[in-house]
Formats: structure tokens, sequence, C-alpha cells
């Protein structure tokens, strides 16, 4: 698993690139073998929203899915990427919380070093 806390203009244009090319090759407008050369991975990136709050998008591309969900708080970023939880619409709450990655931490994967 590679997430990637997008911090340079250049990691954005990545998953953007990602996520245009997802609608090209999902209209079969691209080949598979040109959309596979894309990476597989998933990035966490700030947005803001008109009020000025901000929230947190997750891209995942891990299986060539590109999947694009967005948070309230960057727990609920992480314990998505992560795989500790999905998104059904019902239970998102239950995990988008901040202090939430405390509360659930214990499932997350462990990384080696």
């Amino acid at each position: 698993m590679q997430v990637t806390f997008v911090n340079h203009e250049w990691e954005r244009q990545e998953y953007r690139k990602v996520v245009e090319a997802y609608g090209v090759f999902s209209c079969g407008k691209m080949s598979k073998y040109e959309y596979d050369k894309l990476p597989r991975k998933e990035w966490i990136d700030i947005v803001g929203k008109d009020n000025g709050s901000r929230r947190f998008l997750v891209v995942d591309n891990r299986t060539g899915d590109c999947w694009v969900e967005e948070f309230d708080t960057l727990d609920g970023a992480v314990l998505y990427a992560t795989d500790v939880y999905s998104t059904p619409p019902k239970i998102k709450e239950n995990f988008d919380f901040e202090g939430a990655v405390g509360v659930y931490g214990s499932l997350m994967p462990r990384i080696s070093q």
C-alpha cells in the first residue's frame, strides 16, 4: 500500500491525471495497456470549500478502479485509505470524526520498517 499525502502541485496533477484518464478509459477511448501505465497508489489531499473550511480527498487507484471519496476529517481519510473502513453512506459518519484514528487505530494494518 502506497499512500501519498499531497504536498506539491505535481502530486496533485498526478492524481488528477489518473482521475481524468479513468474517465477516458471507462468510455472506451483509452486502451487498457495505456491505462495500466498510470500509478497504482493512493493520494490524500486537502481541498477547500467555499466557506473556507477544509475537507480531505482520497483518490484510490490501487486496483485501477480509481475510487474518489471526500471526508470531513483527516482521521476519516486515513481510516479509509488504510482499508480500516469503506464508505457506505450510512457508516461514513461512524469513522469520519476528529480522533477516530485513536479510537480505531488498533484496526489499522501494521507497517513493517
